[in-house]
């Protein structure tokens, strides 16, 4: 038997709990806690960052309510195709972020391997898929104007989180074709400008 702290038979550990319930759907600790992760990596912002985790937990339980709505419209259907579909195109998409980049960053990332992944997020996607279809039917058509978007900016601009600027950089870079002549008279006037450096000129 090894000394020290740690703990015993008689101990219990906490390994995940349920943080909220909408209708018959739960959200666990740690379903929060990995969407708070990976929002974060995407931002490039700290897990930590003052009120990060409750603006996380307001998206999934909003998520939740459509779902719940979703499961009452027994004309939705989804295919397993369309959850393996899904479910390969978000995969790809995350391990394609710049933030991540290989599929081995993404399992450390999740703690699981990405075989592990799809099994355990196909009855979430499955889920996903409903509630997009839902929005789908009730928001086709609906737009709003410029006007409408900016006065939603200026009305919840407190609660937005702040997201860093980003840059993309492009470099091209061409070897120029020189022929002979063109190359003698660079020459040429390299001399020349060393020679007037020499002379003392500007």
């Amino acid at each position: 038997f090894a000394a020290g702290p740690g703990p015993t038979c008689a101990q219990e550990q906490l390994l995940d709990r349920i943080i909220a319930v909408v209708g018959k759907e739960a959200i666990f600790l740690s379903d929060l806690k990995a969407q708070t992760e990976f929002y974060a990596v995407s931002n490039r912002m700290s897990p930590e960052s003052p009120g990060l985790k409750e603006q996380v937990l307001d998206a999934m339980i909003n998520e939740k309510l459509v779902l719940a709505q979703a499961l009452r419209d027994t004309n939705l259907k989804v295919t397993e195709d369309q959850v393996t579909t899904r479910l390969d195109e978000l995969i790809a998409q995350r391990i394609a972020h710049p933030q991540v980049g290989t599929q081995k960053k993404l399992e450390e990332l999740y703690g699981m391997p990405v075989g592990r992944m799809k099994r355990e997020f196909r009855d979430e996607m499955r889920k996903q898929i409903l509630a997009q279809q839902l929005q789908q039917v009730r928001f086709d058509g609906v737009t709003a104007s410029r006007r409408e978007v900016e006065e939603f900016f200026a009305t919840y601009l407190d609660s937005l989180p702040e997201v860093p600027e980003e840059l993309e950089l492009y470099h091209i870079f061409r070897f120029p074709r020189v022929s002979a002549a063109m190359s003698d008279a660079i020459q040429v006037r390299a001399r020349a400008v060393l020679d007037s450096l020499r002379a003392g000129g500007d």
